[in-house]
């Protein structure tokens, strides 16, 4: 519903700048892309696009109206060149967030995060009236677009965070996660940050976003980061540090945590105390830790 209400109102974007400039002729087939749009009609889209870009090969709303077409039936780069033509006369965030759409679906994530961006930075024009409606309709939340943009591409960008961390793609997890911490550096996303960084065995640079979480005012679990921050300093060898921490954890928290037994018991295999590491591993897996996805427990077999 979102989506389709941001491909209507990038021609209604368009229209409402033009409509007043242009010839009855050309004012009646910008009404009929308009009612065609809103219809959901693609052949009407179309044939009105090409009937407009015929008057005037500048015409931006012809060129969304054959995006939106080209969008919709799959043909997502002639979609990007023809948003690419409407922007070169008319640039709009709207536009920008169709091509991004477009990279999006064709699986070019830095294409689609550059053109994400390129609309939080593009200013566009709208008129009171239209601000009214899209608040009335609660797509903007505020009549500051950027922040909504901003807000809603940032649950976006998290998503495909997730996607790339579950299949090991640290690179490219990182690579939108940076996008999400320089949207919005709050104490969440420098933890999430941290632990893609942890995960893919930058330690040092974790510790720094964990520390920097820490500072802030965290309104999630604080052990959570805690526990990241203790796993990490083990890992770089500060192993007084690290276990006084988790010990520190374990006193001050009303919550059993499974993961400082997995994280103590990793410690102590990858510093030869593979006993000890064991026993760890074991309660760690009592307490619903799946040991199959962690290499060193094979030692404990």
């Amino acid at each position: 519903m979102i989506n389709k209400f941001i491909d209507m109102r990038c021609i209604s974007f368009y229209l409402l700048v033009l409509l007043s400039s242009c010839g009855f002729s050309q004012e009646e087939l910008q009404e009929e892309l308009q009612n065609a749009f809103e219809n959901s009609d693609l052949e009407r889209i179309r044939t009105t696009s090409l009937k407009l870009l015929e008057f005037e090969d500048t015409e931006v709303t012809g060129y969304a109206g054959l995006g939106y077409y080209s969008l919709e039936i799959g043909e997502y780069e002639k979609a990007i060149k023809y948003y690419q033509k409407a922007n070169e006369f008319m640039p709009a965030f709207e536009a920008y967030l169709q091509i991004a759409k477009a990279y999006e679906l064709m699986g070019e994530y830095d294409h689609e995060l550059d053109n994400i961006n390129k609309a939080i930075h593009c200013e566009t024009y709208y008129t009171a009236e239209l601000k009214r409606k899209l608040f009335d309709i609660g797509i903007l939340k505020t009549v500051d677009t950027t922040v909504v943009i901003q807000s809603n591409s940032n649950i976006s960008l998290k998503r495909k965070v997730e996607w790339f961390a579950d299949r090991k793609q640290y690179d490219s997890a990182l690579f939108c996660m940076e996008k999400v911490v320089e949207w919005d550096s709050n104490a969440l996303n420098l933890y999430m940050r941290g632990d893609i960084l942890m995960q893919s065995g930058n330690y040092e640079r974790a510790l720094v976003d964990f520390n920097t979480a820490l500072d802030m005012h965290v309104e999630f679990d604080r052990f959570q980061i805690l526990l990241k921050k203790a796993f990490a300093l083990g890992k770089i060898g500060e192993l007084d540090e690290a276990f006084n921490l988790f010990k520190r954890i374990e006193s001050q928290s009303q919550i059993v945590y499974p993961d400082i037994y997995l994280y103590q018991g990793l410690i102590y295999i990858e510093n030869g105390k593979t006993m000890k590491g064991c026993e760890l591993l074991n309660m760690a897996e009592k307490l619903g830790v799946d040991l199959s996805k962690v290499p060193s427990a094979k030692l404990c077999e």
